[in-house]
């Protein structure tokens, strides 16, 4: 039998960086994150960052030469919803931030879901995902 669960969704995702400042700039800068919180937990570095009801942990740890290397369980990407695909991919291409594809070749799914990728400063994959 099932239990009532008191879970209401997503807290956060974790990301791995290898560079901390680096990230934090990124996510800030371009993409109108606000850095809510930092602390050190032994050598491992935290960062949460929030826009709307999305909040990113930054994680960087000492040894980081295996950030970009996914393993089972392991997140591939964050998406961040938008409103206007198009305005948002011209206003990151302006700060010199490149699409892996065109916005003009945006990925369609059922009910006209657009979504571009692109990387992040630790090669994070992120994703632009807009709801018509």
């Amino acid at each position: 039998m099932k239990q009532d669960s008191t879970i209401r969704g997503l807290a956060h995702i974790g990301v791995m960086t290898a560079d901390m400042e680096a990230s934090v700039a990124f996510y800030t800068n371009h993409l109108n994150f606000t850095c809510t919180h930092r602390q050190f937990l032994g050598e491992t570095e935290l960062a949460f960052l929030e826009v709307g009801n999305c909040i990113i942990e930054l994680i960087a740890r000492p040894d980081s030469s295996q950030v970009n290397q996914l393993k089972p369980g392991q997140v591939d990407h964050v998406a961040l919803r938008v409103e206007d695909l198009d305005a948002e991919v011209e206003r990151l291409e302006k700060d010199g931030i490149t699409m892996f594809a065109p916005a003009k070749d945006a990925a369609i799914f059922a009910g006209g879901i657009r979504c571009v990728f692109f990387p992040g400063p630790s090669g994070e994959r992120i994703e632009l995902f807009q709801i018509n």
